[in-house]
């Protein structure tokens, strides 16, 4: 009971802060070992349950309850069920909070100045998404593909195979341990893709498994512009 009581009151903000911001996709999914984790919760578990006591405070200077402000006071309120009823339900909107203040204003300034310093010290600058698979399927150029990317799948070491072509209309979430993806309009995509061969703009190499995908820009055909070419040549 003691470990379930230290669990709500010293780990469970910082866990819920941890995981708001990993469902903002600041950072990538990365399989802690239980110390990690452990030492991850406890660098949030300051802001978050300051920020809690406060609250907790606050309402109970309203309704005259007991004002904790020490780590001895904390331990002793533990023991009351309606104080950790009201931790747990404080923290969950305060952790929600603190994490989008620090994703939407804290973190772009924070990799501002990381850049810079990678900058000067001649090494790439980290993007604005967390993993190549976000960059690549969840951030889409929207006035371009009409939200939808047209892709050519096929496996590294067999490119002459049959290949699926479809427009992209589903992507796993970045925090998602399986790779998958949703295809529409396969059938229309693929016969259209055999007569004009369209170009392909950036492609996705899964190192691991050896899978390809193409992004295909529609509005640069290629078998097209050389029909068009042999045409006028007869003319």
């Amino acid at each position: 009971m003691e470990n379930f009581i230290s669990t709500i009151v010293f780990l469970l903000p910082g866990l819920m802060m941890y995981f708001w911001v990993q469902s903002f996709g600041i950072n990538p999914v990365v399989k802690h070992s239980p110390t990690e984790m452990g030492a991850l919760a406890a660098l949030l578990w300051l802001p978050v349950s300051l920020a809690v006591l406060m609250a907790y405070n606050g309402i109970g200077f309203v309704y005259g309850a007991k004002q904790i402000w020490t780590l001895v006071a904390l331990k002793e309120a533990s023991g009351s069920l309606q104080f950790l009823t009201w931790f747990s339900f404080l923290s969950l909107p305060i952790s929600y909070c603190m994490s989008y203040v620090y994703a939407k204003f804290v973190y772009p300034y924070q990799r501002k100045r990381v850049n810079g310093i990678r900058t000067n010290l001649g090494l790439a600058p980290l993007s604005e998404a967390a993993t190549v698979w976000e960059e690549f399927f969840i951030n889409i150029d929207k006035e371009r593909t009409e939200g939808a990317i047209p892709v050519k799948i096929y496996k590294m070491d067999k490119p002459l195979e049959p290949a699926v072509v479809g427009l992209v209309g589903r992507a796993s979430r970045p925090f998602e341990t399986e790779r998958a993806l949703v295809l529409v309009r396969c059938h229309e995509l693929k016969e259209s893709h055999d007569y004009y061969e369209y170009q392909v703009d950036r492609k996705y190499v899964d190192i691991k498994s050896g899978l390809v995908v193409e992004e295909l820009n529609l509005q640069k055909p290629t078998k097209n512009n050389d029909d068009n070419k042999d045409n006028n040549g007869k003319n």
